[in-house]
């Protein structure tokens, strides 16, 4: 398992959460706060110059925030501001410096100024320095030496730390192997919504506890962790832990290729090959003795049971698009508005008794990704008042 990538934010925005630790600093802040940038750069500049180290690192701010950017103008503020030990300043210092932004590239600098950040206590300098320290990047690899950063960091509850930390402990590298610690911090990493964590918990958990393990798989795959995608179209596509679903595993190996997984496109021509050789049978669907025989492909939409609304993904969101009172209105209103063989129905029981619920879905992993799926397919008029939800929400209700 080789490290996470750092995700360091590029100097030119500094995104880094800053707060005022002095009345002296207020005003400049809350005016660049506001995109007041000039205001805050008259407010700012006579305190920085006064050796107030949150205004030298708010004048950087200032620079990098204001077209065209004034790159040696704002390494000038944040080298006064590390001067005067301000760990923030001193850890986008690092960032500059390790990869040639606005300064000339100098790793050993990067891991100096990284270092006088993490003696001040910030975490994601602690990180970067494990990172550093472990790939051998800018100084000789050095396990122990990564393990005491990511540890400090992961402790300060970075996710990236956290995860790294739990590999660690995994494999025994620049420590004694722990199973049980190595499970604790992935979990904490996971929690805090690193992907890699989630898909490696999963891996972890695929043979002691599926539910579990499924839960980070598609915690994963929610973030288009491409090994969790794939995974999870190997389980659906064998049906050796999970009931065979081509349509399920050809969905998640089409979106594992989309993110660059080498063996995904081998497995979904596998998939499309054998599902093109041995179609899915034409079965019937039966909700309850007074519901109708419909007949429905099992890749198909169309009429839905209990059954089969509980073995949906419960982190999948779908569009519940509107509710009849009989079942004799549901084909008139699929074909007023051109949804025939596009939505799902089922029974279901309310306050105002039973009806039918009409449902879009498409594999969909949030609110955004559902509105965008119902563009050009649901109308408008439909969509606007679509209800966006989670296939958990609807089999917690049905549980009730």
């Amino acid at each position: 398992m080789t490290a996470k990538a750092t995700g360091i934010c590029i100097l030119a925005s500094l995104c880094i959460s800053l707060a005022a630790h002095g009345s002296d600093t207020d005003a400049c802040l809350s005016s660049f706060e506001a995109g007041q940038l000039e205001q805050a750069r008259q407010q700012c500049e006579p305190l920085a110059n006064q050796g107030f180290p949150e205004a030298n690192f708010i004048m950087a701010r200032i620079v990098t925030n204001t077209p065209p950017v004034d790159y040696p103008k704002a390494i000038y503020w944040l080298q006064r501001a590390t001067e005067l030990d301000h760990a923030e300043a001193a850890y986008n210092l690092g960032i500059a410096y390790q990869t040639g932004t606005g300064i000339s590239k100098d790793l050993p600098q990067a891991i100096k100024t990284y270092q006088r950040s993490a003696e001040l206590g910030n975490a994601k300098a602690q990180r970067n320095l494990g990172l550093m320290y472990s790939a051998g990047i800018g100084t000789e690899q050095n396990y122990p030496k990564a393990f005491e950063y990511f540890t400090a960091s992961a402790r300060a509850g970075e996710a990236t730390s956290q995860y790294n930390l739990g590999i660690m402990y995994l494999q025994g590298t620049g420590t004694e192997r722990d199973p049980e610690l190595a499970q604790e911090w992935l979990t904490r990493a996971a929690s805090n919504g690193d992907s890699n964590a989630q898909m490696t918990l999963g891996v972890l958990l695929q043979d002691s506890d599926l539910n579990a393990s499924l839960l980070w798989y598609n915690r994963a795959a929610e973030q288009n962790n491409p090994y969790a995608l794939y995974n999870l179209a190997i389980l659906y596509w064998k049906g050796e832990r999970l009931a065979k679903n081509p349509e399920r595993a050809a969905y998640f190996a089409r979106r594992a290729e989309e993110q660059g997984h080498s063996k995904s496109a081998e497995l979904l021509a596998q998939i499309n090959r054998q599902t093109a050789l041995n179609p899915q049978p034409v079965t019937p669907v039966i909700t309850s003795p007074s519901t109708p025989v419909v007949t429905a492909s099992a890749n198909n939409q169309g009429l839905r049971d209990t059954d089969w609304i509980m073995q949906q993904p419960k982190r999948e969101y779908f569009a519940q698009l509107t509710q009849l009172k009989t079942l004799q209105e549901v084909e008139p209103y699929l074909r007023q508005h051109n949804l025939t063989g596009k939505v799902d129905y089922f029974p279901a029981k309310t306050k105002l008794g039973e009806v039918y619920i009409i449902i879009f879905r498409g594999g969909f992993d949030g609110v955004v990704s559902t509105r965008t799926g119902m563009e050009g397919v649901v109308p408008d008029k439909i969509s606007k008042n679509a209800w966006i939800r989670t296939f958990e929400s609807l089999q917690n209700g049905i549980k009730q």
